[in-house]
């Protein structure tokens, strides 16, 4: 399937998938040589639960969504409370255990938030010189 082709919310999740992903690779080795190993593991670790989170978010919201198998919304709030209290049980751990860096988790807990930031400026950017020319 050619870029053109592709539709255009698939098109932006990728985008922001693959930015995810560099984003928490270049953070992490930057945390690590930058400040310290528990500044870089927590910024790995608020990355990869954000990442994780989104995907079984991504997951629930498309299968909610399809006509064929549409869910309640209490069970869309179900599993979102329950991806909640897990992320918050892993992330207590995290810090009361003294295994990450709390400022290298919240950097790794906003990471998402930056991709979907550069998502926006790509979309933009797309989509302005789209009309320009």
């Amino acid at each position: 399937m050619k870029k053109s082709e592709m539709p255009e919310e698939e098109r932006l999740l990728k985008i922001i998938v693959f930015s995810n992903w560099i984003l928490l690779a270049v953070l992490t080795v930057g945390g690590v040589l930058l400040r310290t190993w528990d500044f870089g593991w927590g910024v790995f670790a608020g990355g990869l639960i954000i990442s994780i989170n989104f995907h079984f978010l991504y997951r629930t919201l498309k299968k909610s969504l399809d006509p064929l198998q549409l869910s309640s919304p209490g069970i869309i709030l179900g599993k979102y409370y329950i991806r909640f209290l897990i992320s918050a049980l892993i992330i207590f751990v995290l810090i009361s255990e003294h295994y990450v860096e709390p400022l290298g988790l919240i950097l790794g807990l906003s990471i998402i938030v930056i991709s979907l930031l550069v998502g926006l400026v790509y979309e933009v950017k797309e989509n302005f010189f789209r009309g320009v020319v």
